[in-house]
């Protein structure tokens, strides 16, 4: 999982330009430890996942799930086939419905 992870962090590093340098410096992490990430070296937190996540702009699952290649920006939504449209209306529709779940348990 770890080097699927970093796999898919350094494609959207490249494809911005950027170097493990410039991504360290501007999450605040070592240039070793960023580099230890990107090349599946060591267990990443889920507090870290959703910082890189943010950072380039993406979905967390995109890290996690092993049959995308590579992840989507969040802006390229147009550009998704009907099978993934139909996959993230169910996500969405899944967080909705465990949103309301927990909204009606604690009235």
């Amino acid at each position: 999982m770890n080097k699927n992870i970093g796999l898919k962090l350094r494609t959207l590093r490249l494809k911005r330009g950027l170097s493990q340098q410039n991504v360290a410096d501007d999450l605040g992490l070592s240039a070793t430890a960023y580099s230890k990430i990107e090349n599946g070296r060591t267990n990443i937190s889920v507090r870290r996942l959703h910082q890189l996540a943010d950072y380039f702009y993406v979905f967390t699952a995109d890290f996690l799930d092993p049959r995308r290649e590579l992840p989507r920006y969040i802006n390229e939504v147009d550009e998704l086939t009907e099978k993934e449209h139909q996959y993230l209306n169910q996500y969405f529709a899944g967080i909705l419905s465990s949103v309301q779940e927990v909204y009606r348990r604690g009235k």
